[in-house]
């Protein structure tokens, strides 16, 4: 699937904010769901019970994600928590990008943040650069990784977004 750009993410997505720049509890409603991986996922060491809040439009993709990574580490967990696929970093969350004004895809539901203790961004490496079956099914769903950002890598987020 070809992801909408940039420009093009309100008409995709729809705009999580009102008028007002506040978010949209309808747009929420409307527009949000949770996806479960098949292993077992943590938030800041808690374990993720309801799943990773993302939009709707890229839950079929994330769940293709997930269950490509889970077969490629051959049902194995210690093989999950190596790869870093087991520490998720964050979903939705109605934020600008750091140090600009305008809306983050998180707000849109539209990325993920993964590993991010061993992802940190703006680093000069990231633990993702080693995990070639991680990065290879997200890339088949055309899912923009950040560590292939010019201006600051963000070696923990993936987004359901062209760049072109």
């Amino acid at each position: 699937m070809k992801w909408p750009t940039v420009a093009e993410r309100i008409a995709f997505y729809g705009n999580p904010a009102l008028p007002n720049g506040n978010p949209d509890p309808a747009w929420q409603a409307a527009n949000l769901t949770y996806v479960v991986a098949p292993f077992q996922m943590a938030y800041n060491g808690q374990k993720l019970s309801k799943g990773m809040k993302v939009h709707k439009k890229v839950a079929g993709s994330l769940q293709r994600v997930l269950a490509e990574i889970w077969d490629k580490a051959g049902h194995d967990p210690v093989v999950i928590k190596q790869w870093g696929m087991d520490a998720y970093g964050g979903g939705y969350e109605f934020r600008p990008i750091r140090g600009a004004a305008s809306l983050s895809n998180h707000a849109f539901g539209a990325a993920i943040d993964m590993d991010p203790s061993r992802n940190v961004m703006g680093a000069s490496t990231g633990h993702f650069q080693t995990v070639k079956p991680v990065l290879d099914a997200f890339a088949r769903e055309g899912v923009f990784w950040g560590g292939n950002f010019h201006h600051r890598k963000d070696w923990m987020h993936w987004e359901w977004i062209t760049y072109s």
